[in-house]
């Protein structure tokens, strides 16, 4: 048990810290190092590892070490596999933070392993005030994308969409929605567009009292990095 204990704390160390000579932020041989401390110790499979060792020894620490290092390494390529696993080891912040990771930086992860996410994923994003986008034709042709790759029928794509705010899109980008083939297969999806025309011709100052989450403009500031 002692040389257990031992070799965990080994592991662990090698994972957290660098060698003494390149820990400087600014210099190439530490960032060549960090590439290879992620390839070599850091990977999801790895930090899985050390999740469900420290659970069986009744390692609260060790655990505690595991989730803060997934959750700090997290990263576009990696972000699904860390959501994935949190599903497998039920690790709620891994999930949340990763969630808020993929919201925080939208359009890499949507290059990486957009056809990845589940729906629920996709629609916990798409739905946040704070999703960072430039603007709402992302959210949509990352929704229709998703829907391409993932086969989604009728019904998954009005969920996702529900949470698209067609409301600030431009009148030419409505229209190409509403003549797509998915809104010609849906009335729910061309309810939608209609109720984006109605918000975009009212005046502006009668805009408030039209109630419709669609409309609702986003944040732009998200809190976690």
């Amino acid at each position: 048990m002692e040389l257990a204990y031992c070799v965990i704390f080994f592991f662990f160390l090698m994972i957290r810290r660098p060698p003494r000579s390149t820990l400087s932020s600014s210099s190439a041989a530490s960032d060549v190092y960090k590439r290879q401390d992620w390839e070599r110790y850091g990977t999801t499979k790895h930090t899985d590892g050390l999740v469900v060792l420290g659970r069986q020894l009744q390692m609260d620490s060790l655990v505690r070490e595991s989730v803060d290092t997934k959750i700090q390494r997290l990263c576009p390529d990696n972000v699904v596999d860390e959501l994935r696993s949190a599903e497998r080891l039920r690790l709620v912040e891994v999930a949340q933070a990763g969630l808020h990771y993929a919201g925080a930086n939208f359009e890499e992860v949507r290059k990486h392993s957009l056809a990845q996410l589940r729906q629920h994923e996709l629609v916990a994003l798409l739905k946040a005030d704070d999703l960072m986008i430039q603007e709402e034709s992302i959210a949509l042709a990352a929704a229709l994308k998703w829907a391409s790759d993932a086969g989604a029928g009728v019904s998954e794509v009005e969920q996702v969409c529900e949470h698209i705010r067609f409301g600030l899109l431009p009148f030419a980008e409505l229209q190409r929605f509403e003549e797509s083939e998915w809104a010609h297969r849906s009335e729910r999806l061309r309810v939608m567009v209609h109720q984006a025309y109605k918000y975009r011709a009212a005046p502006t100052d009668s805009r408030a009292g039209l109630s419709n989450p669609q409309c609702t403009h986003r944040d732009r500031t998200y809190s976690f990095v």
